[in-house]
């Protein structure tokens, strides 16, 4: 698995989706015994936060980095390890900062944030939070480290289009396309370690 835009573009438009659903009321009858009917939101706004929130990291969750070749990874005294080289490594800790993702997009959400900024700021710390640990399919190459997200993800310009009377479906993929290219210059600096054979080493490697 790799980084996927278009599950992220999927994952966004459920999420808007949702957002907008609607329940159906009686609240009462008037005076010709018809029923009267209110509608109200399904969701939450913290509901909906949350759905945003579920998007970006179920796309995020498929994010690898990769050893180079020749590895990085020394088999001791001082051998480049072969077998590890070229190695895609998963990330495995994804969950993690995902309950404070949702608390900043909420709170843009309150605030009425017009440029999302605080949205922003919280993939950025979502992405120091999240990406400390990788693993190869069977856990046998690991690398723990930390990634900074070099290039914040700027919302202005999607949310300008919506402002603009842009269609739904062009804001959500203007969305994906700017945090799809924040995360894949993200970058990941850590240590690995091989245990067959045993090895050790940097790995600096942007997501893929």
């Amino acid at each position: 698995m790799a980084l996927s835009k278009q599950k992220l573009v999927d994952g966004l438009k459920g999420a808007f989706t949702k957002g907008r659903e609607v329940e159906e009321w009686v609240i009462k009858k008037d005076d010709q015994g018809n029923d009267v009917k209110i509608n109200e939101a399904k969701n939450s706004q913290s509901d909906i936060a949350g759905f945003i929130a579920d998007a970006i990291v179920s796309y995020a969750a498929d994010a690898e980095i990769m050893i180079p070749i020749p590895s990085t990874l020394v088999v001791p005294p001082a051998v480049p390890d072969v077998a590890s080289a070229g190695a895609k490594l998963k990330v495995k800790t994804a969950q993690v900062g995902k309950p404070a993702l949702q608390a900043a997009i909420l709170t843009s959400m309150n605030t009425q944030d017009v440029a999302m900024t605080a949205i922003t700021s919280g993939i950025v710390a979502y992405v120091a939070a999240s990406f400390i640990a990788f693993a190869n399919s069977i856990n046998t190459i690991t690398g723990a480290g930390v990634a900074v997200m070099a290039v914040p993800p700027l919302l202005v310009a999607p949310l300008a289009i919506g402002i603009a009377g842009g269609e739904e479906d062009d804001v959500i993929n203007a969305m994906a396309t700017v945090i799809h290219a924040s995360f894949l210059v993200t970058l990941f600096t850590g240590l690995g370690a091989n245990t067959a054979p045993v090895s050790a080493g940097p790995i600096v490697s942007t997501l893929m």
